[in-house]
């Protein structure tokens, strides 16, 4: 089974965003389950979100909070728990799980994944070099590149 890390932020749309989300996501037996990532906060992270907020002290390190300060810190985040809320998941990707896309492996259950990660890396860097599904004309070579990424991490769910 596949689960997809989601990361999203607000930043460069919303003025002040400054965070990054992270949210695995995982196919169930007859349902989908989602689980928001948190972070623990440190003393400076919550002295910086407290002056944010007019010195209220909404804000204590060690309590945990949603947003991430930077983009690969919410991967480590997923790396880290992934495992723990999805047990019988092989691979975790970085994407979307609507994108029917090929998405980077991020980690595995396999002892060493080195080879595997390098192989979906250059599938996923053919769609990068070819503009993705983008271009109506690539759909055949975009549709032949996410069966053979599906085929690897061996998930019939997407094939």
């Amino acid at each position: 089974m596949i689960i997809n890390l989601h990361i999203s932020s607000w930043q460069g749309i919303s003025l002040g965003a400054e965070h990054y989300y992270a949210e695995s996501q995982g196919p169930l037996e007859t349902d989908y389950k989602k689980v928001e990532l948190c972070d623990t906060l440190t003393p400076r992270q919550a002295a910086h979100l407290n002056k944010k907020n007019n010195e209220r002290n909404l804000y204590k390190a060690g309590e945990l909070n949603k947003g991430f300060d930077t983009y690969e810190a919410a991967i480590q985040a997923g790396i880290r728990e992934w495992k723990a809320h999805f047990p019988e998941a092989s691979y975790l990707v970085l994407g979307k799980s609507s994108s029917i896309e090929p998405k980077p492996l991020l980690d595995s259950t396999l002892t060493d994944d080195s080879e595997l990660k390098a192989k979906v890396q250059a599938i996923v860097d053919q769609c990068e070099a070819i503009g993705w599904y983008d271009n109506p004309k690539n759909d055949d070579k975009m549709d032949s590149l996410y069966k053979e990424w599906a085929i690897l991490l061996g998930d019939r769910i997407y094939i």
